[in-house]
């Protein structure tokens, strides 16, 4: 008798045992708490892409703004050396448009190369 009293209190325990695992594994899989974490995941996922959005427009349009920069400095020395030496002339300064130093051009080139723009590379350097 002693036996099997000791059984069942080893049943009954591994029984609330299964219960409390079952009761957890019900609450994770309640639709709504899912639901909740699912709709906060994709409202962060959409401000994410909001702000890599912004950040991708913001470098072409610096992009664009170098290779301009580049486009005029190319002009600038090709008209140099296409003049014929005299008095030298004051650099040609443009209001509102930095001046970009020879590191930077190679740099902005050897960027465009590894971002497979030959061409646009070829230009800068």
């Amino acid at each position: 008798m002693s036996i099997m009293a000791r059984t069942q209190d080893q049943e009954q325990k591994r029984f609330e045992a299964m219960q409390r695992r079952l009761e957890s594994l019900e609450r994770v899989r309640e639709p709504e708490g899912g639901k909740l974490r699912l709709d906060d995941a994709l409202a962060r996922l959409q401000k994410l892409e909001g702000r890599l959005a912004k950040i991708e427009e913001t470098q072409l349009v610096q992009a664009a703004s170098i290779r301009s920069d580049l486009a005029l400095a190319e002009a600038n020395r090709q008209a140099r050396i296409s003049k014929p030496s005299g008095p030298a002339d004051p650099p040609t300064l443009i209001p509102g448009v930095p001046s970009i130093t020879p590191t930077s051009a190679f740099n902005l080139a050897y960027n465009d190369y590894l971002n497979g723009k030959f061409d646009l590379a070829v230009g800068g350097f």
